[in-house]
């Protein structure tokens, strides 16, 4: 139980000069154990979504839209969950025997992501029952082809993934363009900074309120969106970005980002996600104990 022991006069000194201390928050701060917490649907907040909370209400309530098909936001929150099994780059496999639904037989599914983010709003749609099945390279053909069950029994759905748009520091962004039957969607999730100009409408104020009050709760949101893509625009935008990566001087990635960003544009807002990123144990006594010395 002995603290740390000073042997230099030296170091003392300079540490009593410190007036601030500047850290990174992600992995430094935090856990980088992404949980799914809140979401924002048609400018309202479903609940809260965290297992650790004495009520989850946000997952029960979003259940019970999901299943109740006469219920007047049940298109919304579907496409909403929808759009979270779509938008990533996550993989799955199964893992061990007992899966969630409470018998022998089913299998758990177990996702993986370079982003714990990824993996997080994966999980979360699968938790309300849009469960992002499996990922599959398609011989011959560009792109994979994403398979998810439900909301419902018998519910089954296949998207062929034509494009994905990687996320970037600069983009702050990432979307995919899928197929399912005769329809293209684009669906991309970013954050609300540098969503807000690619929507084909301002921000509403009460989706505005709810991303400062997450912000305020310290979550990490993101702003989902997507629109319906003419096949002929897909054709003419497909061409251009092939021209575009055959690019072989140093104007290529730029030439390449210019294309892909056109077809991100009058997206139709579908919701928000929260995600808390939690502290670190022994996280806020040490800042309490910093601020107690006078440091910023």
């Amino acid at each position: 139980g002995l603290g740390a022991v000073a042997r230099t006069a030296d170091l003392m000194e300079e540490m009593g000069q410190v007036d601030f201390i500047f850290s990174d928050k992600t992995g430094t701060l935090t856990a980088n154990d992404m949980i799914f917490a809140r979401c924002c649907i048609l400018g309202k907040d479903l609940g809260d979504f965290r297992k650790t909370a004495d009520n989850q209400d946000g997952h029960c309530a979003a259940r019970r839209i999901l299943t109740t098909p006469s219920e007047p936001t049940h298109e919304k929150v579907k496409l909403f969950f929808t759009c979270l099994a779509l938008c990533h780059s996550a993989q799955v496999k199964e893992g061990a025997r007992g899966g969630r639904d409470g018998t022998s037989e089913a299998q758990e599914l177990v996702y993986s992501a370079m982003s714990p983010d990824e993996v997080a709003l994966v999980q979360a749609a699968r938790d309300v029952g849009v469960v992002f099945r499996s990922r599959e390279r398609l011989p011959g053909m560009n792109g994979s082809e994403i398979t998810l069950d439900g909301p419902g029994q018998n519910q089954t759905q296949t998207f062929h993934v034509l494009r994905e748009i990687e996320f970037s520091s600069d983009r702050k962004r990432m979307s995919v363009v899928v197929r399912c039957g005769g329809e293209v969607w684009c669906v991309t999730k970013g954050a609300d900074s540098t969503m807000a100009p690619l929507l084909d409408q301002p921000l509403d104020v009460a989706t505005v309120d709810q991303l400062n009050a997450f912000s305020k709760k310290g979550l990490r949101t993101l702003v989902v969106a997507m629109k319906k893509i003419d096949p002929t625009y897909l054709r003419e935008w497909e061409s251009a970005l092939q021209s575009a990566e055959a690019t072989v001087d140093i104007s290529r990635n730029e030439q390449v980002a210019r294309v892909s960003a056109r077809i991100e544009t009058n997206m139709q807002l579908v919701g928000v996600t929260a995600v808390e990123d939690r502290l670190q144990d022994g996280v806020p006594s040490a800042i309490k104990t910093v601020k107690d010395a006078g440091i910023r």
